[in-house]
């Protein structure tokens, strides 16, 4: 691309410069124009330029100071917030922490309950069986006495008969 296309293209092409150069680009006012190229500054323009940048910054109008004053001031207890917020924060998570340490340990009593109550219920259970077999042989027993007595009933009052081992 020629010189000619590059000043007459509106927009610029990529690995091209335009050959216009700011006035605000150089040191000096001297020879700046819309033909003055970019390689014809000298390095150290490009520090003064930020000086003059700088200096321009900082220069400013009454009603830009109080807007910055304001903004401070804003910027100021926004910050004081953000602290606070943090420490709500904090305070939120370490109460939280409590709450969960606090229902953990409710949870696993809950559960010890549970299974110790499970535990005296088949305890109680096995020691019912225990007790009814002992007292189904205990009623075995007292049922075969029982047996026994009215045996030995039926056989006293039975009239023996008489061997005749005298007749012999």
């Amino acid at each position: 691309m020629s010189e000619s296309e590059v000043a007459a293209a509106a927009v610029k092409m990529r690995g091209t410069r335009l050959n216009a150069v700011s006035p605000l680009a150089t040191n000096n006012n001297e020879g700046v124009g819309v033909n003055v190229d970019y390689n014809t500054i000298k390095d150290g323009s490009t520090h003064s330029l930020i000086g003059r940048t700088m200096g321009i910054l900082q220069e400013t109008d009454p009603e830009h100071e109080e807007s910055s004053e304001e903004i401070r001031r804003l910027d100021s207890q926004l910050d004081h917030l953000n602290e606070y917020m943090n420490k709500v924060e904090k305070r939120l998570r370490d109460h939280s922490d409590k709450l969960i340490a606090t229902l953990q340990e409710q949870r696993e009593e809950r559960e010890k309950r549970r299974q110790s109550f499970h535990e005296r219920i088949a305890t109680a259970e096995q020691e019912d069986t225990d007790y009814k077999a002992r007292l189904g042989q205990l009623l075995n027993r007292v049922d075969v006495s029982k047996n026994r007595a009215s045996i030995y009933d039926i056989i006293s009052t039975m009239e023996m008969p008489i061997v005749d081992e005298e007749k012999k």
